[in-house]
């Protein structure tokens, strides 16, 4: 590869089969690498350097045929499963490593992928050495779908996190996002009244306008505090179009993947939400808002943990300048820049933690 500014050699290429079998005619030579397949340190000595066996640190594994040499160390708990299989048969959706539940983290942004910001890709290498599987995602709707396929009843989510902007009402990018149903709603609300607005502007005088967005935001009030069946049924209806124009995602959906059996979570599981404000409260809206990680923990009945202020990649302390340049793109740590990361429990209890915390083992006291 040349071009008038540099000139670089492709040191080793392998395309592998989904088992993780070399694809033959296609790979360099794969001995001058001793780590293959998902990372993991291949054992050469046991198929003459045929680089089909690894060492997945609790087990080793054949990829000629995808299976480990040994028991899953959890095998009492997939009794429906083969003891010796990997990634419960699903290698394109899972990743097994020694026999662990799956670990997600999910990148929520509306651009594409070789765009996405620094600050939320700077975690990725750190991540996946941790054992965690990566959905980029644009849509909360792609990501709930990409989740529910890893996770199954007897394969549960070990942990979550989600890496993007977020808000008091959920992790975002854009319209798009997980949000809390009362913050659809108001975006409903919000459309609405800007639809009611063209409306009205549309049958009056041009010099005659001063008093629409008054009007508009009037119609709108009578229109979403109506409490008859016929009102509440449109409310209801232009929120579901709403979710539907924007591929976002509601609590209510969340729960009835939930209690639908379409996504599983281990007893023991953590879910971080690394984005700005996501345990913190909006300050037009005062404390009496719906927060999208209280009411999440409740949902899940799990933890989980995030931020009342601006995160950022690293370790800092409060009112130190950070860059994401100077984070390591091994750092797992996520700190929060103007106030601390909060964990909640499944019964809605908030506790107050420190300014930064580790995504993958996340704990405050």
């Amino acid at each position: 590869m040349k071009d008038d500014y540099l000139s670089l050699d492709v040191g080793l290429a392998l395309d592998y089969l989904p088992f993780g079998q070399i694809m033959p005619n296609r790979h360099g030579e794969e001995n001058s690498y001793k780590y293959g397949f998902n990372g993991k340190e291949k054992l050469d000595e046991l198929h003459d350097n045929s680089a089909d066996s690894y060492d997945f640190g609790a087990r080793m594994y054949d990829a000629r045929i995808g299976r480990f040499l040994s028991l899953d160390p959890l095998k009492q708990q997939y009794s429906g499963n083969s003891a010796y299989s990997y990634a419960q048969n699903s290698p394109i959706f899972l990743i097994d490593f020694g026999g662990k539940h799956p670990k997600i983290a999910i990148f929520l942004e509306n651009v594409p992928e070789n765009k996405v910001h620094p600050a939320f890709l700077i975690h990725r290498a750190a991540l996946k050495l941790q054992g965690y599987k990566f959905i980029y995602a644009r849509s909360a709707e792609s990501a709930l779908v990409q989740m529910s396929a890893m996770s199954i009843e007897k394969g549960p989510i070990e942990n979550l996190i989600i890496i993007s902007h977020a808000s008091p009402g959920g992790p975002n990018s854009g319209p798009n996002g997980f949000y809390t149903d009362s913050e659809l709603r108001d975006f409903a609300k919000k459309e609405w009244t800007g639809n009611r607005f063209d409306e009205l502007l549309k049958n009056t005088p041009a010099n005659d306008n001063t008093d629409l967005i008054q009007k508009s935001k009037d119609d709108a009030e009578v229109f979403w505090n109506g409490v008859t069946q016929e009102s509440l049924c449109n409310q209801e209806a232009l929120i579901e179009a709403y979710k539907v124009k924007t591929n976002s995602v509601s609590m209510n959906d969340l729960e009835t993947a939930v209690n639908d059996g379409k996504l599983n979570f281990s007893e023991n599981a953590t879910i971080v939400i690394a984005g700005c404000n996501a345990g913190g409260y909006h300050p037009s809206k005062g404390d009496k808002q719906e927060i999208f990680s209280t009411t999440l923990a409740k949902i899940l009945k799990h933890t989980v943990f995030s931020s009342e202020g601006y995160t950022g990649p690293g370790t800092v302390e409060p009112g130190q300048k950070s860059t994401t340049k100077r984070v390591s793109n091994k750092s797992v740590n996520r700190r929060d820049l103007l106030g601390h990361w909060i964990k909640t429990t499944s019964d809605g209890a908030r506790t107050k933690g420190g300014n930064t915390i580790d995504m993958a083992k996340p704990k405050i006291k």
